[in-house]
């Protein structure tokens, strides 16, 4: 994991971003040997797959999904395991091709570029990226070197292509719109979720970032110790001083 220092500064400079420009700013801070243009080339999938390995590196591989069911508002709970969830998933391609009115149109799946610019127009979670991508930047951008531009401003106005659009980016970038399967215990109505990684590692930097801020206040408080010397100090040692001033 980070340092925690390294982490406690993040969290100051980047906990409240948007949820695009989050996980850019995390995966540069957590991968600096990675050339940031490469970064910002990765597509959705490719991104949220890397985050997911750094959960599971900081944070072990299991997870709690908490929602309520649409139905009957039963809370649904369930224990998932982050590994299994990865596997289960294909890896991106993010190029293809569309067959629309006798023409195959190449298509790309949006990258963290893209996602960063359409955030700053918008917010929106990966579904809404995708919708706008169809809609709107994506398309004239990816399909501009093969249609005229009157063709282009056609497609753009047609909701079917835009659903064929949506149907194939998930089939060339799965992983960036992860759909969990839950049944409501209450009603048995079958649920589905869309898994959100971002905001995954948001709660648990966040949870993190409070215990040891409760932690600092804790040993300085009673020790005299410095913030800084408490930071610094081994996690497992840090949780005996907190465990024997708790007893």
């Amino acid at each position: 994991m980070l340092g925690a220092a390294d982490l406690l500064e993040f969290w100051e400079r980047a906990g409240t971003r948007s949820p695009h420009h989050f996980a850019q700013a995390l995966l540069e801070l957590a991968l600096p040997e990675s050339d940031r243009v490469e970064l910002f080339a990765l597509s959705i999938g490719e991104r949220d797959r890397l985050l997911c390995q750094l959960r599971q590196s900081w944070f072990g591989s299991e997870f709690e999904s908490s929602n309520a069911c649409d139905t009957c508002q039963t809370p649904i709970e369930a224990n998932l395991n982050l590994s299994e969830l990865c596997n289960s998933i294909s890896a991106a391609q993010t190029k293809g091709e569309i067959s629309w009115k006798n023409k195959d149109i190449p298509i790309q799946a949006p990258c963290c570029s893209d996602a960063l610019e359409w955030e700053d127009q918008e917010s929106s979670n990966n579904t809404q990226l995708i919708e706008a991508a169809c809609r709107h930047f994506f398309l004239g951008k990816i399909v501009s070197n093969s249609l005229p531009k009157s063709e282009i401003e056609d497609l753009q106005k047609d909701s079917d292509f835009g659903s064929a659009i949506e149907t194939k980016l998930e089939e060339i970038d799965p992983f960036a719109s992860v759909w969990i399967e839950m049944q409501c215990p209450e009603c048995q109505a079958q649920q589905s979720y869309q898994f959100d990684p971002v905001f995954l590692l948001r709660y648990d930097i966040r949870k993190w970032v409070e215990n040891m801020m409760e932690d600092i206040h804790l040993l300085a408080s009673r020790y005299a110790w410095k913030e800084a010397d408490i930071v610094r100090l081994p996690s497992n040692r840090r949780i005996w001083y907190r465990e024997r001033l708790l007893k």
